[in-house]
């Protein structure tokens, strides 16, 4: 993503950037990821993403859930069963309805507080896709859990959630809230919290993926044990997609997984830019598998239509681009502005729904002033973003801050308007590593 902004500066944009400093403003969202501090851990090793000579850093990796309180219990799928459902995921463009998904829904409700997740991708862009259910003992509690679920879910939350203030509390009713979270990792399931420990329904494309999960879960468990009651493995391959803008005009490509999801994405598009301005080259593949991001795509579409060029691609289940344009920092400022903010929001919910994401903050100048003080304003815009991010809970190994000073313009700096294109601050989100 590419924030930009200040107007022209008379004498120099490198001079008085002492005057205003990271006044930070935070919408609901932002705070709600603060107070649950989601994602305090997540998949592999993280490395901030390297950015033109700054060094990145590296998490211990994690390791893929095997020993220690993780059990799995699979009676209900034999390997031919299994086998069966890849099949079938296949032929029918990957949709599915496994036992996966509907296992711990259909069971009994435990007695007492439960915090129950279901994320099932079949139901489509429609009420139904994600349901949060469950019995918790006080408002705030259920607060504290439908925040979570808006923050990696929206729009499309169903909340069931009963309080019942008979029921006992207990220690694992706030973290759960940082579990509910993760069923984008793999395709889709149901997580149950309960006095029992973590109960899972999963359907995973591959088991690298579902151990990752699993792992993750064990992780964010705080000890609790972790049951994989029922998993399907379809077999499926990562879609391929990609979306260009450049001035109102978007182009779509790659492989999706069924003509309902080429349908939307490309509906998203002219919804957002008018069906004059989206050429498509999207194609069917039903040896891919339907991802939660496709259904988010609509919003995302919206939420970029201000800015005139940014490209965002997803290549083996990873999400990375670039956003340029639109918004900035006032003039000779670190300070976030609103419009600012709301971008960085977007920026927050892409890391906080991915945990395998990172993201590296550019600042830029433009030619204007002095190189040194250039230099050391371009480093502090990027800062102040990265400073943001983190205190919204966004994991500060994720992030890396560079400043580029007036090197790298996209614009020329003879004119005002080319100065305002060249003073911005730059998104690169991309695979963790990568």
């Amino acid at each position: 993503m590419v924030l930009s902004g200040d107007s022209s500066v008379g004498v120099g944009e490198g001079f008085d950037h002492e005057e205003s400093r990271r006044g930070i403003t935070r919408n609901p969202i932002a705070l709600g990821i603060a107070a649950l501090l989601l994602f305090a851990l997540g998949f592999g090793s993280f490395v901030a993403l390297s950015g033109g000579g700054g060094d990145g850093r590296t998490d211990s990796a994690l390791q893929p859930a095997g020993a220690g309180s993780s059990t799995t219990a699979e009676a209900t799928n034999s390997e031919a069963e299994v086998a069966s459902t890849s099949t079938s995921a296949a032929a029918n463009g990957g949709s599915l309805v496994p036992a996966a998904a509907t296992t711990l829904s259909a069971s009994p409700a435990p007695d007492g507080a439960y915090v129950q997740a279901r994320l099932n991708l079949d139901a489509g862009p429609n009420p139904g896709l994600f349901t949060l259910s469950g019995r918790v003992p006080d408002a705030q509690t259920a607060e504290l859990l439908r925040t979570a679920a808006e923050i990696s879910y929206a729009p499309y939350v169903t909340s069931d959630l009963e309080i019942d203030p008979t029921v006992e509390a207990a220690p694992w009713l706030a973290p759960s809230a940082r579990l509910i979270g993760l069923l984008p990792s793999v395709t889709d399931g149901t997580i149950r919290v309960s006095s029992k420990g973590i109960e899972v329904d999963a359907r995973s494309p591959n088991p690298e993926y579902l151990a990752l999960f699993e792992g993750a879960l064990n992780q964010l468990s705080g000890g609790m044990p972790v049951t994989l009651v029922n998993k399907t493995i379809t077999d499926l391959v990562p879609p391929r997609f990609k979306a260009d803008v450049v001035d109102g005009k978007v182009t779509l490509s790659g492989e999706v997984p069924a003509d309902a999801v080429k349908a939307l994405l490309e509906g998203g598009a002219a919804a957002a830019y008018g069906q004059e301005n989206v050429a498509s080259t999207l194609t069917v593949n039903n040896t891919t598998y339907t991802s939660f991001w496709m259904y988010t795509m609509p919003g995302i579409f919206q939420l970029f239509a201000p800015f005139p060029r940014y490209d965002i691609q997803v290549v083996d289940g990873q999400a990375s681009g670039t956003l340029q344009g639109g918004v900035g920092f006032a003039i000779n400022s670190t300070e976030i502005t609103p419009d600012a903010a709301k971008v960085l929001d977007i920026g927050v919910s892409i890391l906080a729904r991915d945990l395998s994401v990172a993201m590296t903050v550019t600042g830029h100048t433009d030619a204007t002033g002095p190189d040194d003080l250039n230099q050391v304003l371009s480093e502090e815009r990027a800062r102040s973003v990265v400073e943001y991010m983190v205190s919204a809970g966004i994991d500060p190994q994720r992030l890396q801050a560079v400043g580029k000073g007036e090197s790298e313009p996209i614009a020329p700096n003879s004119d005002p308007a080319g100065r305002a294109v060249n003073r911005r601050v730059e998104f690169n989100f991309g695979p963790a590593g990568g």
